[in-house]
Protein backbone atom coordinates (compact mmCIF):
# COMPACT_ATOMS: atom_id res chain seq x y z
CA UNK A 1 0.00 0.00 0.00
CA UNK A 2 3.18 2.27 0.54
CA UNK A 3 3.76 2.19 -2.72
CA UNK A 4 1.11 3.17 -4.26
CA UNK A 5 1.97 6.85 -5.01
CA UNK A 6 4.94 5.76 -6.34
CA UNK A 7 3.18 3.88 -9.31
CA UNK A 8 0.54 6.56 -9.81
CA UNK A 9 3.48 8.92 -10.74
CA UNK A 10 5.17 6.55 -12.39
CA UNK A 11 1.57 5.61 -14.56
CA UNK A 12 1.84 9.50 -14.90
CA UNK A 13 4.40 10.37 -16.09
CA UNK A 14 4.99 7.60 -18.48
CA UNK A 15 1.68 7.71 -20.28
CA UNK A 16 -0.30 10.70 -19.40
CA UNK A 17 2.04 13.71 -19.12
CA UNK A 18 4.12 14.80 -22.24
CA UNK A 19 7.57 17.41 -22.30
CA UNK A 20 8.49 18.48 -18.86
CA UNK A 21 5.59 18.29 -16.79
CA UNK A 22 6.72 14.32 -17.46
CA UNK A 23 9.70 15.02 -16.30
CA UNK A 24 9.08 16.45 -13.43
CA UNK A 25 6.62 13.66 -12.26
CA UNK A 26 9.48 11.18 -13.43
CA UNK A 27 11.75 12.62 -11.06
CA UNK A 28 8.73 12.93 -8.16
CA UNK A 29 8.06 9.37 -8.58
CA UNK A 30 11.54 8.20 -8.28
CA UNK A 31 12.10 10.24 -5.02
CA UNK A 32 9.07 8.60 -3.35
CA UNK A 33 10.21 5.14 -4.91
CA UNK A 34 13.69 5.92 -3.07
CA UNK A 35 11.55 7.56 0.39
CA UNK A 36 8.89 4.54 0.56
CA UNK A 37 12.13 1.92 0.07
CA UNK A 38 13.77 3.49 3.14
CA UNK A 39 10.78 3.46 5.01
CA UNK A 40 9.96 -0.10 4.22
CA UNK A 41 13.23 -1.15 5.11
CA UNK A 42 13.58 0.63 8.49
CA UNK A 43 12.68 -1.64 11.94
CA UNK A 44 11.53 -0.87 14.86
CA UNK A 45 13.66 -1.69 17.77
CA UNK A 46 12.06 -3.97 20.38
CA UNK A 47 13.69 -2.36 23.35
CA UNK A 48 11.74 0.09 25.68
CA UNK A 49 13.80 3.27 25.14
CA UNK A 50 12.58 3.86 21.49
CA UNK A 51 15.31 3.59 19.61
CA UNK A 52 15.06 2.40 16.11
CA UNK A 53 17.27 0.48 13.71
CA UNK A 54 17.70 2.12 11.36
CA UNK A 55 19.19 -0.34 8.69
CA UNK A 56 17.18 0.71 5.80
CA UNK A 57 19.42 4.30 5.96
CA UNK A 58 22.70 3.45 7.33
CA UNK A 59 25.41 5.26 7.21
CA UNK A 60 25.79 9.33 6.46
CA UNK A 61 22.03 9.40 5.69
CA UNK A 62 21.13 7.38 8.88
CA UNK A 63 21.54 10.11 11.29
CA UNK A 64 19.34 12.70 9.91
CA UNK A 65 16.23 10.48 10.48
Amino acid sequence: MAFVPFAVLAVLALFVLHGPAAGFAALAAMLAFIITCMGALRRRSADLRGDSDRTGVAGWLGGWF
